[in-house]
């Protein structure tokens, strides 16, 4: 059933797996163990889960304020394990969860709900040659990947359409292709790579560039000869949610539509990950915290855009700037003094307190590296000075009266803080070209930025791709983007715009 109908059915949240083996157990000596029967749905906010009817026990300790399993969440030796046989005769397998089971009595058949993340199947698939891979994948929120391949659809009634929907990328190690569908995305690559390491790439390349966060509800992969199919649960909220979005879909750079830069965006975010882990693994983070603020109080935005700024100066750029901050001759007096304050006859507690303080002098922080990047023309003066602001007032909260000015004031804040973090994240992925820059009410500018290499990596380019002439009927450049910043900032601009 996952082979040939995972994807339909996740999409539709109508999945139902009549399961009539089932068993949960632990791989420890004296783990617990239960066997029995059950059906695996999706509930109405798009998590998996299981109707288990447990016909056989062991290890179950009894205990009137009920059980949870594994005792320790962080043992991995108590981790849990599912495997079940469902009546299409197919073997479906599940690990990493946890259980709470409140019922006393276990001597007779009971009935309890287990959640997974994501449940699997397993197949064996033998491919001539050498070593392939294979990745597909869905995803219910919007993409605005460019695109370049047009496809004509029929229908059952022998009808005929033509849209413009795909997306086409190849390089040595895959071909990928994106395909806009009514009301989904489908995802898939072929080639020799690590499929996991792609799938991530692709995530972060789609929900950055798009103002989303795309959930996988199904997905098969394979490496060698395992072909693995899952269905995963998602979180159906996230789906109507969104956050400007750094780079257009189309734009016309003189009289032609430049696809090229955004393409160039995922051919570099892949070389990153591969070359320079932390700098993915810092990006991706802090974007994640900063679409997940997005939907919540404004207070706590924008502490985590701030914050998450700070974030990617420290684990990125700093390390890079530091040297060129270094003061020799300065660090040499450093040490003079903290040798004389050794030889202070003073309580030692006291004295390395001083001993300490000395020692930072002169260290680079977070608004000094700001500043090395405004004398580099990576960001504005501006920027830094909006993001001081906004770091020390979100860090130091105080009551605001809730004036139509104040509004006003931290809505410019915040938009110069989003550009700001945008062009951190787009220079870490070597992006020139056409990029929005926030603060005009409801129209965001777009403005093309040079790169400024200031991490010394090699850019990496697409191959396949070049500048378009526009053969589609309209060519969107800012509107993708109305309303969106102003509809997740609503307590900045309530009354603004009645």
């Amino acid at each position: 059933m996952l082979l040939d109908k995972s994807f339909a059915i996740a999409r539709s949240g109508e999945l139902v797996i009549q399961c009539i083996e089932a068993c949960i157990y632990q791989k420890i000596d004296k783990g617990l163990r239960l066997e029995g029967h059950g059906i695996i749905k999706i509930n109405s906010v798009g998590s998996l889960y299981m109707e288990f009817v447990c016909l056989k026990s062991e290890n179950f300790p009894f205990d009137f304020g009920g059980n949870d399993f594994p005792k320790d969440l962080f043992d991995p030796e108590q981790e849990l394990f599912f495997e079940c046989l469902t009546l299409d005769g197919e073997k479906i397998e599940a690990n990493g969860f946890s259980l709470k089971i409140t019922e006393f009595n276990t001597y007779r058949p009971f009935k309890f709900i287990v959640g997974f993340a994501e449940i699997y199947s397993q197949v064996p698939f033998n491919y001539p040659g050498q070593r392939k891979s294979f990745l597909c994948f869905e995803v219910n929120e919007l993409s605005r990947v460019p695109k370049n391949k047009g496809n004509t659809t029929t229908s059952t009634l022998g009808g005929e359409s033509w849209s413009f929907n795909q997306t086409v990328l190849k390089s040595d190690e895959f071909e990928i292709s994106i395909i806009d569908h009514n009301e989904y995305v489908e995802v898939y690559a072929n080639g020799d790579f690590e499929v996991d390491k792609l799938f991530q790439a692709l995530i972060f390349y789609i929900g950055f560039a798009s103002g989303t966060l795309p959930q996988a509800y199904a997905m098969s992969k394979r490496s060698g000869s395992k072909l693995t199919h899952y269905v995963r649960s998602i979180r159906n909220s996230i789906k109507s949610q969104a956050i400007p979005h750094p780079i257009p879909e189309n734009v016309l750079i003189n009289g032609l539509v430049d696809v090229k830069s955004h393409y160039d965006l995922f051919f570099n975010i892949w070389h990153v990950l591969n070359n320079h882990n932390v700098y993915f693994e810092s990006t991706y983070s802090q974007w994640r915290r900063i679409f997940a603020a997005f939907n919540t109080e404004s207070a706590l935005s924008n502490l985590t855009i701030s914050t998450s700024v700070e974030g990617i100066l420290i684990d990125i750029f700093m390390p890079k700037l530091v040297e060129e901050a270094r003061d020799t001759e300065y660090e040499k007096q450093k040490i003079e003094i903290i040798e004389k304050i050794k030889a202070l006859e003073i309580d030692p507690t006291k004295r390395n307190t001083i001993i300490k303080q000395v020692a930072g002098w002169g260290n680079l922080y977070a608004a000094k590296a700001l500043g090395m990047l405004v004398d580099k023309k990576l960001i504005s003066t501006a920027e830094k000075k909006a993001w001081e602001k906004l770091r020390h007032a979100a860090a130091h909260p105080k009551f605001t009266p809730h004036t139509i000015e104040r509004q006003i004031k931290e809505y410019h804040r915040v938009s110069s803080c989003i550009n700001l973090f945008n062009k951190l994240v787009l220079n870490v992925y070597s992006y020139s070209g056409a990029q929005f820059e926030f603060g005009e009410v409801r129209q965001p500018k777009i403005v093309l930025h040079d790169l400024v290499n200031i991490l010394g990596l090699e850019k990496q380019e697409a191959k396949n791709s070049v500048p378009m002439k526009p053969e589609i009927e309209k060519v969107e450049q800012a509107e993708p983007s109305r309303g969106v910043f102003v509809q997740k900032l609503k307590e900045i601009f309530s009354g603004l715009f009645k």
